[in-house]
C-alpha cells in the first residue's frame, strides 16, 4: 500500500522503470504471434502472459545484465503486415529501442519456395536499411522450426531463408533451441499446436534465447557483457 498510487485489487505485479545513468540494450522483436508468444487456444494456460521473451528478461534481470528483449508481434501478421508495422514504429522507438529483430519467416507466411525467400530476402534487406537510416540496428530472425509448414516448396523456402539469417553478421537463429529434440517440431510437451510455444516451452528457450541476444548485444557494446 503507498499513498497516492492505486492498484487494482487484481494486479499481479506492478512494473518499475529505474532512472539512474545505466542505459538498457533494448531488442523489440517484429513478427506474427509466434513472437508475440500467443499461447495455444488448447494449452491448459492459454491465458497466461508468459513466453519466451518473459522469461528470457527474467533471465537477464537475475543475471544483472542491461539487456532486454520487447515484443512488437502481432496475432495473424504476413510478411507484408510486418514489414508494415516496423516502418510505422520507427518514429515511436526513437529513444527507447537499441535493435529491431524482424521475423523473416513466419507460419502466416512460409515461402512456398526457395525463390518466394530470395524475394523476401531481398525485401528484408531494404528493410534493414531503412532502419539503419533511422538509427537502429537490425537483425533478421528465425524463431520456430518449419513445423506443420512441412510441404517440399516451404522446406526448401525455410531452408534457403534460415541460410541467409545464419549468414547475416547480426542473424538470430533460434529454430533448434525451440524443436530441441524435436526439430522440426516444437516439442510436445511445450506446443498443443505445434505452432506455438506455450509456458513450458517459454521456461525452457526463454534462458537459452537470452544468452543469445545477450551475446549480439555484446558484440557491439562489450560492457554490457
Amino acid at each position: 500500500s503507498v499513498s497516492g498510487i492505486g492498484i487494482g485489487p487484481l494486479s499481479t505485479r506492478l512494473f518499475l522503470r529505474r532512472t539512474g545513468t545505466d542505459e538498457f540494450y533494448n531488442f523489440m522483436v517484429f513478427g506474427d504471434s509466434t513472437t508475440a508468444q500467443v499461447r495455444p487456444l488448447a494449452a491448459s494456460n492459454n491465458t497466461a502472459k508468459e513466453g519466451i521473451w518473459h522469461f528470457a528478461n527474467a533471465n537477464l534481470r537475475t543475471a544483472g545484465k542491461r539487456v532486454r528483449i520487447y515484443s512488437g508481434g502481432q496475432g495473424g501478421a504476413s510478411w507484408t503486415r510486418i514489414k508494415g508495422r516496423v516502418r510505422a514504429a520507427l518514429p515511436w522507438m526513437a529513444g527507447k529501442v537499441s535493435e529491431v529483430v524482424v521475423q523473416v519467416w513466419t507460419w502466416n507466411t512460409a515461402w512456398s519456395s526457395a525463390g518466394q525467400a530470395d524475394t523476401a530476402w531481398a525485401e528484408y534487406l531494404v528493410l534493414e536499411a531503412e532502419v539503419e537510416a533511422a538509427g537502429f540496428r537490425c537483425s533478421p530472425l528465425i524463431l520456430n522450426p518449419y513445423t506443420t509448414r512441412s510441404s517440399a516448396g516451404e522446406i526448401a523456402g525455410f531452408a534457403a531463408m534460415k541460410a541467409y539469417a545464419v549468414a547475416h553478421p547480426r542473424g538470430i537463429v533460434l529454430d533448434t533451441i525451440m524443436g530441441a529434440a524435436s526439430w522440426p517440431n516444437l516439442p510436445g510437451s511445450e506446443s498443443e499446436d505445434n505452432i506455438h510455444s506455450n509456458r513450458d516451452g517459454g521456461f525452457r528457450a526463454g534462458p537459452l534465447a537470452a544468452t543469445i541476444f545477450l551475446a549480439k548485444a555484446v558484440e557491439t557494446h562489450p560492457e554490457l557483457a
